[in-house]
């Protein structure tokens, strides 16, 4: 895939403005980060869609302390980096274009990325484990449509909470509910909504019962 946030250069070179390293690249060169290479002076990305760990963390570990505190959330990353820290305790997937001369990873969409942190019941995606900068077009990606679906869902819960409350307010109007069945009626909702909540977390349960065996 093409690469985004370069520009191209005299005899084939081009600049990448990615990170702050801000490499020229040869044609038939990489960056680096090593997983952006120089094809004929066009930048491309090796890197999208090629995921090396997919796991579900606790917030707390990426690290974030007031940031939805007790949440889970679904980490994705893949190889390479464009830092060189001496004690990286990730330096077997972020050294590997450099030091094995390989990139490896799982072909995953966005639209499977989004899905899973559906299904196993976490509130957040964290691009970690390398330096997510490097790996930009497929977060980027990611990012938009996990935000279009948290949309979608937020629509779908206010329709229904619309159309639900719509239909007391008419009952009241019509003097077919009385206060009592007014608040039952908000109860059945919210018990509703609470079963939503429990099976996102029987989903979540069993998710990591999977991971963890």
């Amino acid at each position: 895939m093409e690469a985004r946030l370069y520009n191209k250069s005299e005899k084939n070179y081009v600049n990448c403005f990615l990170c702050a390293h801000h490499c020229k690249i040869a044609d038939g060169k990489r960056g680096i980060c090593g997983v952006r290479e120089n094809k004929g002076g066009t930048l491309y990305t090796l890197v999208y869609g090629k995921v090396i760990a997919q796991h579900i963390d606790p917030i707390e570990k990426k690290p974030f302390f007031q940031f939805q505190p007790g949440s889970r959330s679904y980490s994705i990353a893949t190889v390479g980096c464009n830092f060189r820290c001496l004690h990286c305790q990730n330096f077997d997937i972020s050294q590997m274009p450099k030091d094995q001369k390989q990139i490896l990873g799982e072909d995953v969409t966005p639209e499977e990325v989004v899905h899973e942190a559906l299904e196993t019941g976490c509130q957040s995606i964290s691009y970690t484990y390398t330096e997510p900068t490097i790996f930009f077009e497929f977060a980027y990606d990611c990012m938009k449509l996990a935000k279009e679906k948290v949309e979608e869902l937020r629509t779908e819960l206010r329709v229904a909470r619309d159309h639900v409350w719509s239909d007391i307010q008419k009952q009241e109007k019509d003097k077919l509910m009385a206060e009592d069945d007014k608040f039952r009626a908000k109860d059945e909702l919210q018990e509703i909504i609470d079963e939503i909540n429990k099976k996102l977390e029987g989903l979540f349960a069993k998710k990591e019962k999977e991971i963890m065996s």
